[in-house]
């Protein structure tokens, strides 16, 4: 639940998914939960509800991850943070990263796998805006 000065496993599954082709890795827990891409956390929405791994699964707590979770709290939006398999993931209305180096980003294809875009305005850009919001006011994401 901190972060190391060793990133070396993220750097590996980076350069795989990149070698195949891809823009990011999906990283698991031991126990085959979902927990967050080599350098970015993970959501995805399902009808209405936001989903995140837990902290138990081994994500970072991420001051992107934070500011989301507090946003959603502030919309009154409800927020999962549980284990989940790949297969929640590929069933989502929508799904994206955040990081402090791209704030929050799509996840359109996981593998061969496309996911569904939504309709309306993807809550992601939501996330996005809101971001750059606060920072155009100068103030910090979370307090």
């Amino acid at each position: 639940r901190h972060k190391l000065l060793d990133a070396t496993p993220s750097f590996f599954a980076l350069r795989r998914a990149n070698r195949a082709g891809f823009d990011e890795a999906l990283l698991f827990s031991p126990e085959g939960y979902l927990s967050e891409t080599a350098f970015a956390n993970l959501f995805f929405l399902k009808r209405g509800v936001l989903y995140t791994p837990s902290l138990d699964c081994g994500p970072l707590k991420g001051t992107r991850r934070e500011f989301i979770l507090e946003l959603c709290r502030e919309l009154k939006l409800p927020v999962v943070e549980g284990k989940f398999r790949l297969k929640e993931l590929l069933s989502a209305d929508e799904a994206f990263i955040t990081s402090a180096r791209e704030d929050a980003c799509p996840i359109t294809k996981v593998g061969r796998f496309k996911l569904r875009e939504p309709a309306g305005k993807p809550f992601w850009k939501r996330v996005r805006e809101a971001i750059e919001w606060r920072e155009k006011q100068g103030e910090a994401l979370l307090p």
